[in-house]
């Protein structure tokens, strides 16, 4: 039979229905639903602490969590208690380890990281960005993501390794940081696929 012969259906593969995975805490959860949630966390840490608004920052942690980010950091874990970030997150903040990294201290938690190891890639617009289709993603990775309205600021594009930016080809040359960052994390499980 042709493909157009047979009707295309959604099908979405989860093992557990959606208001089990909403109603669910991770104390309450069944075993299986826990393992799958801690199981083979990539390495690659969102800071997302220069965002503001909880719907972008729900939209993130989706992302993050679908796509078995590492770690998401906020500049405050009450975000994940607003309205507008449930209904974004679809509860992904009870399966995706979060930390709180103030952005008061995100120059010092940056400059760490790197002594320990980590890269620093920001996504940013900024001179000598790489393309993000030219970029290959290094093992323990931290993206650094801006502010909706300022992106990121001088002071912190001075604490990364390098930047990465989307091409883009319309007139507003601006995309909104949830999903720029959707890009960005996609890429990066793309190329962790590829090598697998």
């Amino acid at each position: 039979a042709s493909p157009t012969s047979r009707p295309l259906a959604q099908q979405k593969l989860l093992h557990w229905s959606v208001d089990e995975l909403l109603l669910a805490e991770p104390e309450h959860a069944p075993r299986e639903l826990l393992r799958e949630s801690q199981r083979c966390r990539g390495d690659m840490l969102v800071v997302a602490s220069l965002v503001e608004r909880p719907t972008n920052l729900g939209g993130i942690s989706r992302t993050a969590e679908v796509f078995k980010v590492g770690k998401m950091l906020v500049h405050d874990r009450k975000c994940v208690l607003h309205d507008s970030f449930k209904t974004l997150s679809l509860g992904a903040e009870k399966w995706l380890p979060m930390a709180q990294v103030p952005r008061e201290s995100l120059a010092d938690y940056l400059r760490l990281s790197r002594r320990s190891g980590w890269t620093v890639v920001g996504l940013e617009q900024a001179e000598g960005s790489v393309p993000l289709q030219s970029f290959t993603f290094p093992a323990r990775c931290i993206l650094l993501v801006g502010n909706e309205s300022h992106g990121i600021p001088p002071d912190l594009l001075e604490e990364v390794d390098s930047c990465l930016e989307i091409p883009q080809s319309g007139v507003l040359r601006s995309l909104n940081v949830h999903v720029s960052t959707a890009l960005v994390i996609w890429e990066h499980k793309r190329q962790q696929l590829v090598r697998c």
